[in-house]
């Protein structure tokens, strides 16, 4: 997923809307406070696709999913943690080169937005398939699925592939998406 936050997210500011944590509960810390640069799930929820006009097709996919994300600030992670909420839809399509565009826009001239990558993967092996089925289908539109958004993040999900690695190589990140996870 690549979620270009408004600069509220970098101060902390609280979502609108209420949306909900998965930080954790009781005494121990939620997993978006640690601090390391290895990848932190900051979101565990569901992930619905609708589809594409392009396609023949027009079923809904969901299984349920965890973000994780590698960098960042504590406070950054944990306002996408509470910007999402424990379901998310695709409210449409774009083309995969659009959204490399659009991403080296923003990093090239916004003082406002910062982009963030996470990866995203099943949540448990019975998941896998409505996963890999959802992400196979927009690779072959080679489209990648626009999520709802709460005011506060634009969310894309990257199919693994070349758009995926150009998006990193571009961030000078080293994450890779693997085959059976998603940007």
């Amino acid at each position: 997923v690549l979620a270009a936050a408004a600069a509220a997210a970098s101060t902390g500011a609280k979502s609108p809307g209420g949306a909900k944590s998965s930080g954790g509960k009781g005494s121990a810390p939620p997993p978006w406070a640690a601090a390391s640069e290895a990848a932190l799930a900051v979101w565990d929820g569901v992930l619905s696709d609708f589809g594409d006009p392009a396609l023949s097709l027009d079923e809904e996919l969901s299984c349920h999913v965890v973000l994780s994300m590698h960098g960042g600030s504590a406070s950054l992670r944990r306002s996408v943690s509470e910007a999402l909420p424990s379901a998310v839809s695709a409210k449409g399509h774009l083309r995969q080169e659009k959204v490399v565009e659009f991403v080296r826009k923003l990093r090239q001239g916004s003082r406002s937005r910062t982009v963030l990558m996470g990866v995203l993967e099943p949540s448990s092996a019975e998941e896998v398939e409505a996963f890999r089925a959802m992400y196979e289908r927009n690779d072959s539109i080679d489209k990648c699925a626009v999520l709802e958004e709460g005011g506060m993040l634009e969310c894309y999900v990257v199919p693994p592939g070349a758009c995926a690695d150009k998006l990193a190589s571009e961030a000078g990140s080293s994450v890779r998406v693997s085959e059976g996870k998603a940007l």
